[in-house]
Protein backbone atom coordinates (compact mmCIF):
# COMPACT_ATOMS: atom_id res chain seq x y z
CA UNK A 1 0.00 0.00 0.00
CA UNK A 2 3.25 2.29 1.11
CA UNK A 3 4.41 1.84 -2.24
CA UNK A 4 1.22 2.20 -4.25
CA UNK A 5 0.51 5.75 -2.07
CA UNK A 6 4.72 7.03 -3.04
CA UNK A 7 3.96 5.97 -6.92
CA UNK A 8 0.88 7.95 -7.05
CA UNK A 9 2.40 10.73 -5.06
CA UNK A 10 5.50 10.69 -7.90
CA UNK A 11 3.09 10.68 -10.56
CA UNK A 12 1.08 13.85 -9.16
CA UNK A 13 4.77 15.63 -9.07
CA UNK A 14 5.78 14.83 -11.93
CA UNK A 15 2.68 15.69 -14.09
CA UNK A 16 1.83 18.85 -11.48
CA UNK A 17 1.25 22.72 -13.26
CA UNK A 18 4.21 21.97 -15.62
CA UNK A 19 4.84 20.08 -18.44
CA UNK A 20 6.94 17.18 -18.62
CA UNK A 21 9.09 19.14 -20.99
CA UNK A 22 9.27 21.74 -18.04
CA UNK A 23 10.20 19.90 -15.26
CA UNK A 24 13.19 18.10 -17.25
CA UNK A 25 14.37 21.53 -18.58
CA UNK A 26 13.58 23.29 -15.31
CA UNK A 27 12.16 26.70 -17.22
CA UNK A 28 9.04 27.68 -18.38
CA UNK A 29 8.38 27.55 -22.40
CA UNK A 30 6.07 30.38 -24.59
CA UNK A 31 4.55 29.38 -27.69
CA UNK A 32 4.46 33.14 -28.65
CA UNK A 33 8.94 33.22 -27.87
CA UNK A 34 8.25 30.74 -30.75
CA UNK A 35 6.03 32.04 -33.01
CA UNK A 36 8.61 34.71 -33.26
CA UNK A 37 11.33 32.93 -33.30
CA UNK A 38 10.22 30.47 -36.47
CA UNK A 39 8.99 34.40 -38.43
CA UNK A 40 12.63 35.08 -38.88
CA UNK A 41 13.46 34.90 -42.50
CA UNK A 42 15.91 31.67 -44.24
CA UNK A 43 18.71 32.97 -45.21
CA UNK A 44 20.30 30.35 -47.49
CA UNK A 45 21.60 27.71 -45.48
CA UNK A 46 20.78 29.68 -42.14
CA UNK A 47 17.63 28.23 -40.90
CA UNK A 48 15.94 29.66 -37.51
CA UNK A 49 14.17 27.11 -34.85
CA UNK A 50 12.88 27.54 -31.59
CA UNK A 51 12.52 25.74 -28.57
CA UNK A 52 9.77 27.28 -27.99
CA UNK A 53 7.16 25.78 -29.82
CA UNK A 54 4.17 24.12 -28.67
CA UNK A 55 4.46 21.38 -31.05
CA UNK A 56 7.44 20.44 -29.26
CA UNK A 57 8.92 21.96 -26.19
CA UNK A 58 12.50 21.47 -25.75
CA UNK A 59 13.38 20.09 -29.19
CA UNK A 60 14.08 21.99 -32.36
CA UNK A 61 11.40 22.70 -34.58
CA UNK A 62 11.55 24.65 -37.95
CA UNK A 63 9.00 26.45 -40.39
CA UNK A 64 9.37 25.20 -43.92
CA UNK A 65 6.68 25.16 -46.98
CA UNK A 66 4.92 21.83 -48.40
CA UNK A 67 2.83 23.03 -51.75
CA UNK A 68 3.86 26.48 -50.91
CA UNK A 69 1.79 26.21 -47.13
CA UNK A 70 3.83 26.42 -43.59
CA UNK A 71 4.89 22.93 -42.40
CA UNK A 72 6.66 22.29 -39.21
CA UNK A 73 9.03 19.66 -38.29
CA UNK A 74 11.72 18.82 -35.67
CA UNK A 75 14.90 17.99 -36.50
CA UNK A 76 16.37 14.83 -34.99
CA UNK A 77 19.19 13.85 -35.17
CA UNK A 78 17.94 10.19 -33.28
CA UNK A 79 16.20 9.50 -36.32
CA UNK A 80 17.33 8.25 -39.76
CA UNK A 81 14.87 9.23 -41.64
CA UNK A 82 12.57 12.28 -42.82
CA UNK A 83 9.00 11.40 -42.04
CA UNK A 84 5.53 12.94 -42.17
CA UNK A 85 2.28 12.74 -40.38
CA UNK A 86 -1.40 12.87 -40.92
CA UNK A 87 -1.07 16.46 -40.88
CA UNK A 88 2.18 16.72 -43.37
CA UNK A 89 0.72 14.50 -45.93
CA UNK A 90 -2.57 16.86 -45.93
CA UNK A 91 -0.21 19.57 -46.88
CA UNK A 92 0.88 17.24 -49.66
CA UNK A 93 -2.51 16.90 -50.81
CA UNK A 94 -3.61 13.41 -49.39
CA UNK A 95 -5.90 12.84 -46.57
CA UNK A 96 -4.16 10.50 -43.84
CA UNK A 97 -7.36 7.63 -44.67
CA UNK A 98 -6.31 7.58 -48.26
CA UNK A 99 -2.70 7.34 -47.27
CA UNK A 100 -3.63 4.78 -45.19
CA UNK A 101 -5.29 2.62 -47.83
CA UNK A 102 -2.28 3.10 -50.07
CA UNK A 103 0.39 1.63 -46.77
CA UNK A 104 -2.20 -1.08 -45.58
CA UNK A 105 -1.71 -3.82 -48.42
CA UNK A 106 1.75 -3.37 -47.41
CA UNK A 107 1.22 -3.82 -44.15
CA UNK A 108 -0.80 -7.06 -44.40
CA UNK A 109 1.91 -8.38 -46.35
CA UNK A 110 4.27 -7.42 -43.75
CA UNK A 111 1.62 -9.18 -41.19
CA UNK A 112 1.90 -12.17 -43.23
CA UNK A 113 4.94 -12.55 -43.15
CA UNK A 114 6.34 -11.67 -39.56
CA UNK A 115 3.70 -12.38 -37.56
CA UNK A 116 1.22 -14.91 -39.09
CA UNK A 117 -0.98 -15.58 -35.94
CA UNK A 118 -1.90 -11.40 -35.80
CA UNK A 119 -2.47 -11.80 -39.28
CA UNK A 120 -4.59 -14.85 -38.91
CA UNK A 121 -6.88 -12.64 -36.62
CA UNK A 122 -7.35 -9.29 -38.86
CA UNK A 123 -6.92 -11.04 -42.36
CA UNK A 124 -10.77 -11.07 -43.78
CA UNK A 125 -11.92 -8.01 -41.32
CA UNK A 126 -10.73 -4.80 -43.08
CA UNK A 127 -11.74 -2.33 -39.90
CA UNK A 128 -9.61 -4.99 -37.35
CA UNK A 129 -6.87 -4.58 -40.00
CA UNK A 130 -7.01 -0.93 -40.05
CA UNK A 131 -7.54 -0.96 -35.85
CA UNK A 132 -4.28 -3.08 -36.10
CA UNK A 133 -2.33 -0.72 -38.27
CA UNK A 134 -2.83 2.35 -36.30
CA UNK A 135 -2.13 0.53 -32.59
CA UNK A 136 1.50 -0.59 -34.98
CA UNK A 137 2.12 2.88 -36.24
CA UNK A 138 1.36 4.42 -32.40
CA UNK A 139 3.98 1.95 -31.63
CA UNK A 140 6.44 3.12 -33.82
CA UNK A 141 6.32 1.45 -36.94
CA UNK A 142 6.87 3.45 -40.34
CA UNK A 143 6.19 3.00 -43.83
CA UNK A 144 7.96 4.29 -46.88
CA UNK A 145 6.26 7.09 -48.69
CA UNK A 146 5.88 8.43 -52.21
CA UNK A 147 8.84 10.84 -53.51
CA UNK A 148 7.74 14.55 -53.64
CA UNK A 149 8.81 17.42 -55.29
CA UNK A 150 10.57 19.89 -51.84
CA UNK A 151 13.21 22.24 -51.60
CA UNK A 152 14.43 19.87 -48.92
CA UNK A 153 13.59 16.20 -48.95
CA UNK A 154 12.32 14.47 -52.41
CA UNK A 155 10.76 11.33 -50.47
CA UNK A 156 9.82 9.86 -47.08
CA UNK A 157 8.59 8.08 -44.74
CA UNK A 158 5.37 7.98 -42.88
CA UNK A 159 4.47 7.37 -39.23
CA UNK A 160 3.34 8.91 -36.08
CA UNK A 161 4.37 11.02 -33.19
CA UNK A 162 3.05 11.40 -29.70
CA UNK A 163 1.87 14.59 -30.61
CA UNK A 164 -0.08 14.31 -34.05
CA UNK A 165 0.17 18.75 -34.37
CA UNK A 166 3.93 18.92 -35.88
CA UNK A 167 4.07 17.58 -39.62
CA UNK A 168 7.21 15.85 -39.90
CA UNK A 169 10.50 15.08 -39.01
CA UNK A 170 13.92 15.64 -40.03
CA UNK A 171 16.07 13.14 -39.69
CA UNK A 172 20.10 12.07 -40.49
CA UNK A 173 19.46 11.50 -44.17
CA UNK A 174 18.65 15.14 -45.05
CA UNK A 175 21.26 16.31 -42.91
CA UNK A 176 24.07 13.76 -44.16
CA UNK A 177 23.54 15.54 -47.54
CA UNK A 178 25.99 18.14 -46.51
CA UNK A 179 29.50 18.70 -45.07
CA UNK A 180 29.08 20.02 -41.92
CA UNK A 181 25.22 21.30 -39.80
CA UNK A 182 25.43 23.41 -36.69
CA UNK A 183 22.52 23.61 -34.30
CA UNK A 184 23.27 27.46 -33.03
CA UNK A 185 21.68 26.66 -29.61
CA UNK A 186 22.37 30.52 -28.38
CA UNK A 187 20.81 32.41 -31.34
CA UNK A 188 18.65 28.96 -32.21
CA UNK A 189 19.42 28.63 -36.00
CA UNK A 190 21.10 25.57 -37.89
CA UNK A 191 23.15 26.22 -40.19
CA UNK A 192 23.49 23.63 -43.29
CA UNK A 193 27.19 23.20 -44.66
CA UNK A 194 28.54 25.87 -42.31
CA UNK A 195 32.35 26.56 -42.08
CA UNK A 196 34.09 24.29 -39.40
CA UNK A 197 33.74 25.40 -36.00
CA UNK A 198 36.83 26.28 -34.00
CA UNK A 199 35.52 24.22 -30.59
CA UNK A 200 35.66 20.84 -28.36
CA UNK A 201 35.84 18.19 -31.02
CA UNK A 202 35.08 14.23 -30.40
CA UNK A 203 34.97 11.42 -33.32
CA UNK A 204 31.46 10.89 -34.37
CA UNK A 205 30.56 7.05 -35.36
CA UNK A 206 27.47 5.08 -37.02
CA UNK A 207 26.50 1.90 -36.00
CA UNK A 208 26.27 1.07 -39.93
CA UNK A 209 29.03 1.18 -42.46
CA UNK A 210 27.35 3.79 -44.50
CA UNK A 211 24.08 6.01 -43.32
CA UNK A 212 21.35 5.37 -46.14
CA UNK A 213 22.00 0.97 -45.51
CA UNK A 214 19.07 1.26 -43.18
CA UNK A 215 16.80 2.41 -40.76
CA UNK A 216 18.76 1.72 -37.91
CA UNK A 217 21.81 3.47 -38.66
CA UNK A 218 22.49 6.28 -36.03
CA UNK A 219 24.72 8.83 -35.10
CA UNK A 220 26.86 8.30 -31.61
CA UNK A 221 30.15 9.49 -29.76
CA UNK A 222 31.86 8.68 -26.61
CA UNK A 223 31.55 10.22 -23.23
CA UNK A 224 32.09 9.97 -19.90
CA UNK A 225 30.11 9.22 -16.53
CA UNK A 226 32.05 10.10 -13.45
CA UNK A 227 35.65 8.91 -15.39
CA UNK A 228 33.97 6.02 -16.79
CA UNK A 229 33.43 5.90 -20.68
CA UNK A 230 29.79 5.44 -22.08
CA UNK A 231 28.29 5.72 -25.71
CA UNK A 232 25.44 8.29 -26.50
CA UNK A 233 23.34 8.49 -29.69
CA UNK A 234 23.13 12.21 -30.36
CA UNK A 235 19.45 13.10 -30.29
CA UNK A 236 17.99 16.36 -31.21
CA UNK A 237 14.51 14.67 -31.19
CA UNK A 238 15.39 14.22 -27.21
CA UNK A 239 15.01 17.03 -24.59
CA UNK A 240 16.37 15.80 -22.11
CA UNK A 241 18.73 13.18 -20.96
CA UNK A 242 17.76 9.45 -21.50
CA UNK A 243 20.22 7.13 -19.62
CA UNK A 244 20.39 3.34 -20.59
CA UNK A 245 19.43 0.83 -17.58
CA UNK A 246 22.12 0.43 -15.64
CA UNK A 247 24.05 3.94 -16.77
CA UNK A 248 27.59 4.03 -14.71
CA UNK A 249 26.69 0.64 -12.78
CA UNK A 250 28.19 -1.79 -15.00
CA UNK A 251 31.05 -2.63 -17.66
CA UNK A 252 28.49 -3.28 -20.47
CA UNK A 253 28.98 0.51 -21.29
CA UNK A 254 26.32 -0.11 -24.50
CA UNK A 255 25.22 -2.25 -26.93
CA UNK A 256 26.20 -1.10 -30.45
CA UNK A 257 25.44 -4.51 -31.99
CA UNK A 258 21.31 -3.91 -30.68
CA UNK A 259 19.24 -4.11 -33.71
CA UNK A 260 15.88 -1.96 -33.82
CA UNK A 261 13.51 -5.19 -34.61
CA UNK A 262 9.44 -4.41 -35.11
CA UNK A 263 9.21 -7.42 -33.00
CA UNK A 264 9.45 -4.97 -30.08
CA UNK A 265 6.16 -3.72 -31.41
CA UNK A 266 4.57 -6.83 -29.61
CA UNK A 267 7.42 -7.30 -26.41
CA UNK A 268 6.15 -6.26 -23.51
CA UNK A 269 8.12 -3.65 -22.05
CA UNK A 270 9.04 -3.04 -18.04
CA UNK A 271 7.59 0.44 -16.84
CA UNK A 272 10.03 2.35 -14.70
CA UNK A 273 8.25 4.79 -12.30
CA UNK A 274 8.33 8.66 -13.49
CA UNK A 275 11.40 9.71 -11.42
CA UNK A 276 13.36 12.67 -12.54
CA UNK A 277 17.14 12.17 -12.25
CA UNK A 278 20.12 14.73 -11.72
CA UNK A 279 23.61 13.68 -12.49
CA UNK A 280 26.98 15.23 -12.09
CA UNK A 281 30.58 14.60 -13.77
CA UNK A 282 28.87 13.85 -17.43
CA UNK A 283 32.15 14.87 -19.65
CA UNK A 284 31.12 15.46 -23.71
CA UNK A 285 34.13 16.75 -25.76
CA UNK A 286 36.29 17.14 -22.80
CA UNK A 287 34.02 20.01 -21.02
CA UNK A 288 32.22 18.79 -17.82
CA UNK A 289 28.38 19.20 -16.91
CA UNK A 290 26.64 19.28 -13.73
CA UNK A 291 23.00 19.39 -12.42
CA UNK A 292 21.98 17.46 -16.01
CA UNK A 293 18.29 16.14 -15.87
CA UNK A 294 17.61 12.91 -17.42
CA UNK A 295 14.84 10.22 -17.00
CA UNK A 296 14.84 6.83 -18.39
CA UNK A 297 12.81 6.17 -21.45
CA UNK A 298 10.45 3.91 -20.06
CA UNK A 299 9.10 5.13 -17.94
CA UNK A 300 4.71 5.23 -17.11
CA UNK A 301 3.59 7.94 -19.49
CA UNK A 302 6.41 8.07 -21.69
CA UNK A 303 6.32 10.02 -25.33
CA UNK A 304 8.73 7.97 -27.31
CA UNK A 305 7.32 5.05 -29.01
CA UNK A 306 7.32 1.51 -28.40
CA UNK A 307 10.51 0.89 -30.58
CA UNK A 308 12.34 4.26 -28.87
CA UNK A 309 11.72 3.17 -25.35
CA UNK A 310 13.14 -0.09 -26.31
CA UNK A 311 16.25 1.03 -28.48
CA UNK A 312 16.95 3.84 -25.86
CA UNK A 313 16.82 1.07 -22.54
CA UNK A 314 20.50 -0.09 -24.31
CA UNK A 315 22.35 3.20 -25.58
CA UNK A 316 21.97 6.48 -23.54
CA UNK A 317 19.68 9.15 -25.33
CA UNK A 318 21.87 12.83 -25.64
CA UNK A 319 19.41 14.96 -25.86
CA UNK A 320 19.01 19.14 -26.45
CA UNK A 321 19.26 19.34 -21.97
CA UNK A 322 23.18 19.19 -22.46
CA UNK A 323 23.09 22.00 -24.82
CA UNK A 324 21.54 24.33 -24.10
CA UNK A 325 23.61 27.67 -24.73
CA UNK A 326 26.38 25.75 -26.04
CA UNK A 327 26.84 25.74 -30.26
CA UNK A 328 27.07 22.01 -31.93
CA UNK A 329 28.66 21.02 -35.26
CA UNK A 330 28.28 17.54 -36.86
CA UNK A 331 30.98 17.50 -39.49
CA UNK A 332 30.06 14.73 -41.31
CA UNK A 333 33.00 14.93 -43.81
CA UNK A 334 35.55 14.54 -41.00
CA UNK A 335 33.40 12.89 -38.93
CA UNK A 336 33.84 15.07 -35.71
CA UNK A 337 31.26 16.12 -33.38
CA UNK A 338 32.26 19.82 -31.63
CA UNK A 339 31.00 21.52 -29.12
CA UNK A 340 31.58 25.03 -28.36
CA UNK A 341 30.31 26.84 -24.93
CA UNK A 342 29.25 30.25 -24.84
Amino acid sequence: MKKFVFLVFICISFCSCKTVHEVLANQRFKNSIGEKELARPIENNKIPFTLNSELDYGCPVVCLKINYKKAYFMVDTGSNIVMLSDKGLEKLGFSSYQFKTYCLSGYRIYLENNYPEIYAKVKNNYKKLSRQFDKDLKKGLTFSGLEVNTPYFKDFYYGQFYDSKIDGILGLSFLCQYKRVTFDFINNYIILDDEKLDGNATPLFFNMEAIGSGEDSKCYIDFYYKGKREVGLLDTGNYTFSPRSNFGKDENHYQMDYTVSYDILYKKLKKRAPIVHTYNDIEICGIKKDKIKGVYSNILFSTYSKICQDYLMYVNGIGCELFRDCIIQFDFENMLFVVKQK
